[in-house]
């Protein structure tokens, strides 16, 4: 019935198990029963290795390195060199952003129904202090590059919260729906491509090379929030938000 009634002795001897469930069977039960299966397994550099990208993508490390990965290509495209300090403004402020809309949750059912989101709210303090950190350290490395881009990170950093804030409100009050979610994607895409791609803006780059980049940046953030929310349709995290 739970991943918990599973005993390392019953696996002793075999390299691969496979699991099956009943199309009634949530999913957070049967993801519980694989994680638990992969602390029965003998310690290899693979399963380190899986255990670690685990960790990166419950902690958002993941997204931040991306953030950050697109900033630099965005330089190295529109300036032709990489700007450090716009590679970490952008990565610290996508932890930020997503720390703080990950402390959102969507009801007591949904929460058991996301790793992820169990994975913030028993650290919810903690997640927290890391995610305002995170917005300083963005909104410092900004600092270094200008006033412009100074501006365009506390502006979006403050949006960022108040924007946190308004869906904290809609959950409380129950009136999130898949309007909602539709309305996310297109503001997380327009955020994600905003902040990335207008700093070489201010530093020196063409305005219609930085538009290009800005519609590239965009397109590719809303397919992968759309993704992201076929995901969590597939493993049952929308029961009960919509």
């Amino acid at each position: 019935e739970t991943a918990a009634e599973l005993r390392p002795e019953d696996f002793a001897g075999f390299a691969t198990a496979a699991v099956i469930s009943g199309a009634s069977t949530p999913g957070w039960i049967t993801q519980d029963v694989i994680d638990r299966l992969r602390t029965f397994g003998k310690i290899t550099p693979r399963s380190t290795l899986a255990r670690a990208i685990a960790f990166l993508v419950q902690f958002r490390l993941s997204t931040a390195l991306s953030a950050g990965g697109f900033s630099l290509a965005a330089c190295y495209a529109l300036l032709g060199g990489a700007v450090p300090a716009a590679a970490i403004a952008g990565a610290c402020f996508a932890l930020f952003a997503h720390i703080l809309n990950r402390r959102i949750p969507p009801n007591r059912e949904a929460l058991r129904l996301s790793l992820v989101d169990a994975f913030y709210q028993s650290r919810r303090r903690l997640m927290l202090s890391i995610a305002w950190l995170s917005a300083a350290v963005s909104i410092a490395a900004a600092a270094t590059l200008g006033l412009k881009p100074f501006l365009l990170y506390v502006l979006s950093t403050c949006g960022a919260a108040l924007y946190a804030a308004a869906e904290r409100r809609k959950v409380a009050t129950e009136q999130r729906g898949h309007r909602a979610l539709i309305t996310r994607n297109w503001i997380t895409a327009g955020g994600w491509a905003l902040i990335l791609a207008m700093p070489p803006l201010f530093l020196g780059a063409g305005a219609l090379p930085c538009v290009a980049a800005i519609l590239f940046l965009f397109a590719v953030c809303l397919a992968g929030t759309l993704i992201r929310d076929l995901h969590d349709i597939a493993s049952d995290r929308l029961l009960g938000i919509d």
